[in-house]
């Protein structure tokens, strides 16, 4: 039986398929099913690297984001000269505890204390990325909650002095253009609109270090850096340093303060 198809230039699948089948003997089935498997590494490899190219970095989303396995601590510092202020060499342990299938909660306490400041509610979480469907930030004193800015994968809290601020990292990975989330708020009965633009880019650990975002640690790779502004004033509202497959980022940065975490 004679295979036939159209004229034309052939099909990818149409060239796999020669590749794998086309063979009258032991011999060539050996030949073809080589080609075959460089073929199909090729399309793996190409697919890869299109899929990270955008940043030049490995894929950061190998771990889940925001969801550690073990306590994590941090240290945060005020900036000098800020509007607000927090103590001096604040540290702070994040713990993560499983609530429900497909929800997580993570508690921020002072490392010298037990006592939970905040906690942060993620309901509906993908088990591939980590990425939850909403968000809600939990303040144990509602009498000195801070304003909070929320959408389903993204909150910030200006000016807390807490380090409890999730972005959209999973969405934002290895993509050029920046994205705006526009929040509604209302004031004494009025409804105000505030846009937030997000950005991730790629930063060399030289460059990390030389801003004293990386201090002591042995990573050669690219990192990434994801910043959200206000996109009205372009301020900063919080950045945050991740290394590839990390589940926790390295270094955030406010308006009014720095924090590293502690290895």
């Amino acid at each position: 039986m004679v295979n036939k198809r159209k004229e034309g230039k052939p099909s990818f699948r149409f060239f796999l398929n020669e590749a794998f089948i086309q063979s009258t003997n032991g011999m060539c089935n050996v030949i073809n099913f080589t080609a075959y498997m460089k073929v199909k590494k090729f399309i793996i490899v190409s697919l890869w690297a299109g899929c990270i190219g955008v940043l030049g970095f490995s894929a950061i989303t190998s771990a889940m984001p925001y969801q550690p396995e073990g306590p994590i601590r941090i240290i945060t510092q005020d900036i000098p000269g800020s509007a607000r202020s927090v103590d001096n060499g604040t540290e702070w342990q994040v713990e993560t505890k499983k609530t429900g299938p497909g929800s997580a909660e993570l508690s921020f306490s002072m490392a010298d204390s037990d006592e939970v400041v905040c906690r942060v509610v993620m309901d509906s979480v993908d088990s591939a990325s980590g990425k939850a469907s909403t968000l809600n930030l939990l303040w144990n004193n509602p009498g000195r909650q801070p304003q909070v800015f929320q959408q389903a994968d993204l909150l910030v809290v200006p000016g807390s002095p807490v380090p409890c601020d999730i972005l959209p990292l999973d969405m934002m990975m290895g993509k050029s253009e920046p994205r705006n989330y526009e929040i509604k708020r209302q004031v004494a009965g009025q409804t105000f609109v505030d846009t937030f633009k997000v950005t991730c880019n790629s930063v060399g650990p030289a460059s990390a270090r030389t801003n004293g975002w990386l201090t002591g640690e042995d990573l050669t790779g690219p990192l990434v850096m994801i910043s959200v502004v206000n996109a009205r004033t372009g301020e900063l509202v919080v950045r945050q340093l991740w290394a590839p497959g990390a589940d926790w980022w390295i270094f955030e940065e406010t308006p009014y303060h720095q924090s590293w975490q502690l290895r």
